[in-house]
């Protein structure tokens, strides 16, 4: 698996959208990597993992031709993570001229995706469209998507809507195990079980780190949660000493840019995302 990560920051973006504190002023100061937009993958640049808000400075930045795109798995409705309005530009009859080439993007999630999708569709068109097909997904019921096998796991994650069944990732293609891993805190009970019922072996974590160095564990997590979620996985066997893991969806709240958190991190073995970044396992 080819991946790339999209954007790295969590839902104000990094630095933050009419902020001047500490943090984003340095980063503003810096710039480079300490630059983050919201959050998202794509995986052999064809699958996308959430569509957020800066999808459009990501794909120019990034040389990303999104009608390459032909499925999105969205792992919650939050703002940064699924912008359903920017989505029906893919309309091939008004705005994405594709021809022959023109393709529905099916799109994967929970309720809450779905029905902020077809908000976004009568919002845009008054009327349902077909370029747009969407799928429900069930936690613990894997579901093939191209040549990948895609299994939606509950994320420990319920900020502002209590009700929404907000998913982590485990996405597995030619033997090859990815586990996408933003905003959760530490891993339920059950998601721990499971990973070790189906006997998985992650080749790579990629994790949530909103705060940083800080801890949460409850909605986010920082460097002390990864860890304690790292050890459990190494203690069943769902990952060892070949697994890599890699940090990302950065708030400004946690008091470090990209510079601070490389060295942090390095204490952990963690390698730490920016946006732009390229990985293959």
């Amino acid at each position: 698996m080819k991946l790339q990560y999209l954007g790295t920051a969590a839902a104000e973006a990094l630095p933050a959208l009419f902020c001047n504190c500490a943090t984003c002023t340095t980063a503003r100061a810096r710039g480079g990597k300490n630059i983050r937009g919201r959050s998202g993958m794509v995986l052999d640049g064809s699958l996308m993992i959430d569509f957020p808000p800066d999808i459009y400075m990501h794909s120019l930045n990034l040389g990303l031709n999104l009608n390459h795109i032909q499925d999105i798995i969205v792992t919650h409705s939050h703002m940064d993570h699924f912008d359903a309005l920017e989505l029906t530009t893919a309309s091939p009859d008004y705005y994405a001229h594709n021809g022959e080439n023109s393709h529905p993007i099916h799109v994967y999630g929970n309720g809450n995706v779905g029905r902020a999708l077809q908000a976004g569709i009568l919002g845009e068109f008054g009327h349902p469209v077909d370029f747009l097909p969407y799928h429900r997904v069930w936690a613990y019921r894997p579901f093939a998507v191209q040549d990948f096998t895609v299994t939606a796991l509950p994320a420990l994650h319920a900020l502002g809507d209590a009700t929404e069944d907000a998913f982590i990732y485990l996405i597995q293609k030619a033997g090859k195990s990815l586990l996408y891993a933003n905003d959760t805190g530490i891993f339920y009970d059950d998601v721990f079980e499971y990973l070790k019922k189906v006997g998985v072996k992650l080749d790579m974590v990629s994790f949530d780190c909103t705060f940083g160095t800080l801890p949460d564990g409850k909605n986010h997590m920082g460097l002390p949660d990864n860890l304690v979620v790292q050890r459990r996985l190494e203690e069943q066997r769902s990952a060892g000493v070949n697994t890599r893991y890699v940090v990302t969806h950065f708030s400004h709240n946690c008091g470090s840019c990209h510079e601070e958190l490389v060295e942090a991190a390095a204490q952990y073995g963690y390698t730490v995302a920016y946006d732009g970044m390229c990985w293959e396992i």
